[in-house]
């Protein structure tokens, strides 16, 4: 598998939405997805201590995928990415992505 090194925020269907694409190179078919999306934020702690903090991200699951399939994380309320704009987005934040399947 493969997955896209960048992602794209963009409207689809009028919302607000982060887009990334998984590719299968062996074009197999995997059944039944999951797929777990976390967003890894550096924190520095009052007395001076590093760590990453991962808040898990809502994604639109497909029931299978073949070859390149896009991911979709529609951006809410209650979102992690809410109110975040390119200037306020820290540099260092990453997504991890976890794919198992049939």
């Amino acid at each position: 598998l493969i997955f896209s090194r960048r992602v794209l925020i963009t409207t689809r269907d009028g919302a607000p939405c982060l887009l990334f694409r998984i590719g299968n190179r062996r074009c197999n078919l995997l059944l039944q997805p999951d797929i777990r999306v976390g967003l890894n934020v550096p924190r520095n702690t009052k007395e001076g201590e590093t760590y990453i903090e991962r808040k898990d991200i809502d994604v639109v699951v497909p029931g299978a995928i073949s070859a390149a399939c896009t991911i979709a994380h529609y951006i809410t309320e209650g979102s992690p990415l809410a109110g975040l704009t390119a200037a306020t987005l820290d540099p260092d934040v990453t997504l991890s992505v976890v794919l198992s399947a049939y």
